[in-house]
């Protein structure tokens, strides 16, 4: 029996979708990657996230930036993720663990 999806225990993510799951995955690769651009906004380490680039990455996806935008929207209401928008030289997306985000295994 699978027990996992995505390194995710299926126990922690009730009422998530693949796509949820897949944006989660990402979120937390890019804040263990080095490269990454992160902020510390209010005591938590957040990371951008740039919707076209993650869309071409994962064009099995076939969203529009919108309504991508909408389903992460989700996310955020449900508690997995935090979203905070940032306006230096252009408007900016940064993400960061929610207090529901599950752990990898």
């Amino acid at each position: 029996m699978v027990e996992n999806i995505l390194g995710f225990a299926l126990k922690d993510i009730i009422n998530v979708d693949i796509e949820e799951l897949l944006f989660m995955s990402y979120i937390d690769a890019m804040l263990s990657y080095n490269k990454s651009k992160k902020e510390w906004i209010d005591g938590d380490q957040y990371v951008w996230v740039c919707y076209d680039t993650f869309l071409k990455a994962y064009l099995c996806i076939g969203r529009s930036k919108r309504s991508f935008r909408e389903k992460i929207q989700r996310l955020c209401t449900k508690g997995y993720i935090q979203i905070a928008v940032v306006r230096k030289g252009g408007t900016y997306s940064y993400f960061a663990k929610g207090i529901k985000f599950p752990k990898r295994y």
